[in-house]
């Protein structure tokens, strides 16, 4: 081996080969500063493990891990739920009101509307809503010019009613010796029905010999990481499908092939009539409260308030900040409420940190929160199959000496539909 000399001077650098003339192949100094050569000679200097640079609570899924599981026997999935019993009459158009007369039954023929018609007979007793009651004489149930005849109490008037008032009916009225039952009943319920959708596959492939490579000289963790993603990827792209997707099918890109698209929690929502609310922070805590009373489906109950942390926070302060003093010996100011208790009914905050990760969410979900009943929040997957399949395919030509293909292939599938029960006992707020 040939030998360089250089000239010796103990008191200067080793010019001009010295470390920091001399840097490794991909430098970021060598190309920064001028006359610093680069040689394969010296590997940089490279920490093991790669830093995550992103919120890490955008990985959370706990919310999606925590729904219950259901399995269904179809692509399609039905569920029935069953009404409250008593039913507002509602009132079709304008009915003047009936003066009394001394000692006599006097009558008033009220239009009502055709959702009204099934849920009254003659023979039932109604209550006006300033308290007048009366019994249906008669009716017509004809859609469209739906009426019934009321008639008063003897010697009582009846008072005008409007468009849009409600009627109560409290049920039939019987007589000493009256042997006709006027009309029977028969249990109502509605259809909600939902699909399944087919998602992936989010992969990863790993030529042989390019993973054997990064095996062997890799200086960092990229492998694993790189495979934890493909996991990540489809776990938060899950949850989001659950709360955003829209109900539908389409092509594929292959022109033939049908995909479709589950029903979501805020498609739900909104088919149940749930209205977005725009309230201020200050009027949070009240709105809550109001669709606690509005929806509550027992004298007392839990319900989960789903909101990034920034509001609820926001809100925890408009409400804490009128109720605690602090002194000079406070070290900690604290303006988070974690949950809500309204006589009876207790709320539980559940932070949604990924509703902040704008590459999933945008601003959709963003200033907003969802009052919910977690109980009746469900995945529903098609039983025998897995909800969540991970597959592994290893092709190998010193394996499979026949084979054409030298891979290493990772990817996950899910197959789940979403199904919220009475939706409409739901709400959802957007902070202004």
């Amino acid at each position: 081996m040939a030998l360089q000399e250089g000239t010796f001077n103990p008191a200067l650098q080793n010019d001009p080969v010295n470390l920091y003339n001399q840097r490794s192949v991909g430098s970021t100094y060598a190309t920064t500063f001028p006359n610093v050569a680069t040689t394969l000679l010296l590997a940089p200097d490279i920490r093991p493990d790669i830093v995550p640079s992103f919120p890490q609570q955008f990985t959370d899924m706990a919310f999606f891990m925590s729904l219950k599981k259901r399995p269904v026997k179809s692509l399609e999935y039905n569920w029935f739920e069953e009404p409250w019993i008593h039913v507002p009459l509602g009132v079709r158009t304008n009915a003047a009101a009936v003066p009394l007369v001394a000692n006599t039954v006097v009558q008033q023929t009220i239009p009502i509307t055709d959702n009204a018609i099934r849920y009254v007979r003659p023979g039932d007793k109604v209550i006006y809503p300033d308290g007048t009651n009366g019994v249906v004489f008669s009716m017509v149930t004809t859609p469209g010019s739906g009426a019934i005849v009321v008639n008063s109490f003897q010697g009582a008037g009846l008072p005008a009613i409007t468009t849009a008032q409600t009627l109560r009916n409290v049920g039939p009225m019987r007589a000493d010796g009256y042997s006709t039952i006027n009309a029977t009943t028969v249990t109502e319920v509605i259809g909600y029905n939902n699909i399944l959708e087919n998602s992936g596959a989010y992969a990863r492939r790993w030529d042989r010999i390019q993973k054997k490579e990064w095996q062997l000289s890799g200086t960092t963790d990229y492998i694993e990481r790189d495979l934890k993603n493909t996991y990540l990827r489809a776990m938060t792209t899950w949850q989001a499908r659950i709360m955003m997707s829209q109900y539908g099918r389409t092509t594929m890109p292959d022109g033939v092939s049908i995909a479709t698209s589950t029903r979501g929690l805020l498609q739900q929502q909104a088919d149940a009539g749930v209205t977005i609310q725009n309230v201020a922070p200050a009027q949070a805590a009240d709105a809550v409260r109001e669709i606690v009373f509005d929806t509550s489906l027992q004298a007392g109950g839990t319900k989960v308030l789903l909101g990034t942390r920034r509001n609820l926070q926001l809100i925890g302060q408009m409400q804490k900040a009128d109720k605690v003093r602090y002194t000079p010996e406070n070290t900690t100011w604290n303006m988070d409420i974690y949950q809500y208790q309204y006589h009876g009914h207790t709320v539980i905050e559940v932070p949604m940190d990924q509703w902040e990760d704008p590459g999933l969410y945008g601003d959709q979900l963003r200033n907003d929160l969802l009052v919910l009943n977690k109980e009746d929040l469900f995945v529903n997957y098609f039983e025998g199959e897995p909800m969540i399949s991970r597959k592994h395919t290893l092709l190998n030509v010193d394996g499979e000496p026949g084979n054409l293909f030298n891979f290493d292939l990772v990817w996950y599938e899910g197959l789940f539909g979403f199904e919220m029960d009475k939706a409409w006992a739901t709400g959802r707020l957007r902070i202004q």
